[in-house]
């Protein structure tokens, strides 16, 4: 008896156990990456539009409009500034229903021009990788470093956001991160120069509109906690049930 009750209280554990875990998304349980080419179209949705606000880095545009580099930065296509930022537009990509994956990519370009041409860099052809909490911005990077090398490269992961923080709305069919930390890649930091890799680059702010009802709605915090409440409750009302049965095959001696 106590052997089959035994087995009959590890499964009710597990059953408890895999019932909180088992919600995780594919990018929870897979890990994180920047590699977004098995996305399929066909079952994921069609990005309408998308927006990034970033200032880049504050500090490097104050040093470049200073009296020491004397420089300036100018922007074309998709990509426009209006002080202190930058904002990047597009209406081309797709993104997986639980945000795990998607590509965003865009026309456009940042230009930085300084120290009388020692420095001359085009950051063009943006882009969005989206894996999970994870979002890469991705650029082609062309022209010269300010310690005098010349650039060419192509889909450079040029900072890593931490979008931990970002809303799902499904209704609106929205998902979006408000100032989120940006760090540069030590692809960026190759390319760009200057930095070096894991320096902190500006927060920004992203938005992405699919057709709503698209995207899945985020597990809801009653649903999480009621699961863990009844799951509780049941190896609560298993460990009664083993002490019930123990006392019934070993009853406790008379007192003489």
């Amino acid at each position: 008896m106590i052997k089959r009750v035994g087995v009959f209280l590890g499964a009710v554990l597990l059953t408890g156990i895999t019932g909180l875990t088992s919600p995780l998304s594919p990018a929870h349980a897979q890990g994180g990456g920047s590699d977004v080419t098995t996305l399929d179209s066909a079952s994921s949705c069609e990005v309408r539009s998308w927006e990034v606000l970033w200032g880049v880095k504050e500090s490097f545009r104050s040093y470049l409009s200073g009296s020491l580099a004397n420089g300036e930065w100018n922007v074309s296509g998709d990509v426009t500034y209006s002080t202190p930022l930058f904002t990047i537009r597009g209406s081309d990509g797709v993104l997986a229903p639980d945000v795990s994956s998607g590509d965003l990519a865009t026309t456009g370009s940042i230009g930085f021009f300084g120290h009388e041409g020692l420095l001359d860099q085009t950051l063009s052809t943006p882009r969005l990788v989206i894996n999970g909490d994870e979002v890469d911005v991705v650029f082609d990077i062309s022209g010269d470093t300010q310690e005098g090398r010349t650039v060419s490269a192509q889909n450079v992961s040029f900072v890593s956001v931490d979008a931990a923080g970002a809303v799902v709305d499904s209704e609106a069919g929205t998902w979006s991160v408000n100032s989120a930390p940006t760090v540069l890649t030590a692809e960026g930091a190759e390319a760009f120069g200057t930095y070096p890799a894991g320096e902190a680059f500006d927060p920004i702010d992203i938005r992405v509109q699919v057709d709503p009802g698209c995207l899945q709605p985020p597990l809801s915090t009653p649903w999480f906690f009621g699961l863990a409440l009844g799951s509780v409750v049941t190896v609560s009302l298993a460990i009664v049930l083993v002490r019930r049965w123990r006392g019934r095959e070993r009853p406790t001696p008379e007192v003489s």
